[in-house]
């Protein structure tokens, strides 16, 4: 099974044994793009993947299974990942109220990678994301509600100098 982050694809392979089950599921989450200015080399050198993983969760303060890296490409060094909304947060919410608390990860993302708190092996250059929310369940009427399920905003960071 494989997920293509950039062109948004799955593929799998579905067999006849009759314990094949497909199950996808779509999970509110905000995609991330973060570009460092490193060589992927450096990065797997430094074993970036893991700090990578251990930094993020640390500063928003969620768990691991809410943070995947989906791909690591070059271009400097692109990290690919989806930070999922928490699971009590998004039971009876609107696709409004998913949106905000998703938008306050990003927020403060953005905000420690400014001030220095979150930094990494090499400077981050750019982050861009966008937010990925499922349709909401149908009402009573058998409309479908919906809100805007993606919104994509780059943000250009200006990382700390190291002295």
């Amino acid at each position: 099974n494989k997920y293509f982050f950039q062109e948004q694809t799955i593929e799998f392979v579905v067999t006849s044994d009759p314990n094949c089950i497909v199950r996808l599921e779509q999970v509110n989450s905000v995609q991330v793009s973060l570009r460092m200015d490193t060589t992927v080399e450096q990065f797997f050198e430094k074993k970036g993947d893991v700090e990578f993983i251990d930094k993020i969760t640390s500063v928003l303060d969620v768990s691991t299974d809410r943070v995947r890296i989906v791909s690591i490409r070059k271009g400097s060094v692109i990290v690919d990942f989806v930070i999922d909304a928490a699971k009590n947060t998004i039971q009876n919410a609107t696709a409004a109220e998913v949106k905000t608390a998703l938008k306050t990860q990003v927020d403060n993302l953005i905000k420690t990678v400014e001030n220095g708190t979150l930094s990494f092996t090499a400077p981050v250059l750019s982050l861009t994301y966008q937010f990925v929310v499922a349709p909401q369940p149908k009402d009573t009427t058998g409309e479908t509600k919906t809100n805007e399920t993606k919104v994509q905003e780059e943000v250009k960071v200006e990382a700390p100098v190291e002295v």
